[in-house]
């Protein structure tokens, strides 16, 4: 063997071996440094698959991910990927937050009610252009206390704990007992009073104030449409409500519920009895739990690594998340990533890395070339590129300014 080849050989191990190290001493999960002071609001993260967005402490919010600037959600050209936190206006005042893959919507502290972003589906209304990069007012009044963007569609509760809902009614999400797109916000339920608001896809979830729980548009993913909110007899007991592709609940008595059969949780009408204090659930099956010491479980389907269990396979129960304790300040699960501030003020994902291409393109096109083959061929399998694109322990990736 020539000398050349043997250098090679030599580097190429050597490369391979400082590749592993460095992998054995990123695994050990999140880690916090020194509490930052509380701010002057609680932070908050929300978002969907490929973006973010970041409500810090001061009042300020940030953005990134795979931003689309139009409403052509198809087009690669009308996308900018951006990998860590991008402030989102000037302001400092905001107080509440939410995200979807189709627009955001956000509440400042003299409860007025702003929303930006992509408004093909008219979420945001007819008086607002079909581009918004930052916030806009969609509402002259000043009573307005929680928002919840739904995939097309907005929610929004007053003061007085009514539900407006309007957009995107395809299957009746907006509960008017129509189909049809809703410019304006329409009163949910008449004169009812509401605590509690979640979506799913194609549905809509909430909680009233004497703790009956209601679901309306196409909840199930399955059968006729509820044109209006009906009660959900079974599970009046539920406090909280977590949704992505289904819909979980957290009960009174600590353990969480499915609403429905959910696929890979496996939870059907039973309960995952706890005590649970928190629940979070995932737009891909993936749910993350607290238990009463403050610690994070991750359970369900996560082909990404996005419960930062450290593999990617399916969890059939609850599995700890290391480091993710008391620490944690926010946490967020959009589908294929998860999401970390830490009271220090450092920001951790796992799953898919937003706004960082495939690291190796060759192997994506070769991954999607054989996710399209006929199922004779290629069997039941589905290819990922989980080692260019994805971690499965969290990784730090951007701190909170000064």
């Amino acid at each position: 063997m020539k000398a050349g080849c043997k250098r090679a050989i030599l580097a190429g191990l050597g490369l391979l071996v400082l590749w592993l190290v460095m992998r054995g001493l990123d695994s050990s999960g999140l880690r916090s440094g020194t509490p930052r002071d509380a701010g002057q609001v609680a932070p908050q993260l929300s978002g969907s698959f490929d973006m973010a967005v970041l409500l810090a402490p001061d009042g300020s919010l940030w953005e990134w991910g795979n931003l689309r600037s139009s409403t052509h959600a198809g087009s690669s050209a009308e996308r900018e990927l951006v990998p860590v936190p991008r402030r989102l206006g000037s302001s400092r005042d905001w107080v509440a937050v939410s995200r979807s893959s189709t627009h955001g919507l956000a509440l400042k502290s003299d409860g007025s009610l702003w929303g930006w972003c992509p408004n093909g589906n008219r979420p945001l209304g007819p008086s607002v252009p079909p581009i918004t990069r930052e916030p806009v007012l969609l509402s002259e009044e000043r009573d307005w206390i929680r928002v919840h963007a739904g995939n097309g569609w907005s929610l929004a509760i007053k003061q007085d704990r009514s539900l407006w809902a309007w957009g995107l009614n395809r299957f009746g999400m907006v509960g008017d007992a129509t189909t049809q797109p809703r410019d304006t916000p329409f009163r949910v339920g008449g004169l009812a009073r509401w605590r509690e608001i979640s979506t799913t896809f194609q549905g809509t979830f909430g909680i009233q104030e004497d703790g009956s729980l209601w679901a309306w548009g196409l909840p199930w993913q399955r059968g006729e449409p509820w044109l209006t909110p009906r009660r959900i007899e079974e599970a009046t007991r539920c406090t909280l409500l977590a949704g992505g592709n289904c819909q979980v609940g957290l009960r009174a008595d600590g353990g969480i519920q499915a609403l429905f059969d959910n696929g890979t949780l496996r939870l059907g009408s039973e309960v995952l009895t706890g005590p649970w204090t928190q629940a979070e659930m995932g737009i891909s099956s993936c749910l993350l739990t607290r238990d009463a010491k403050g610690q994070w479980w991750g359970s369900g389907d996560q082909p990404f690594g996005q419960l930062g269990i450290g593999h990617g396979r399916v969890a059939r129960k609850p599995e700890l998340i290391s480091g993710a304790d008391e620490d944690v300040w926010a946490i967020r699960n959009l589908g294929d990533t998860t999401l970390f501030l830490m009271r220090d003020g450092t920001l951790w994902q796992c799953g898919k890395r937003l706004g960082v291409p495939p690291r190796n393109p060759w192997v994506v096109r070769a991954a999607r070339w054989f996710n399209q083959l006929p199922p004779g061929l290629r069997g039941s399998k589905t290819l990922y590129d989980k080692e260019f694109s994805a971690d499965s322990i969290p990784r730090k990736v951007w701190s909170l300014p000064d």
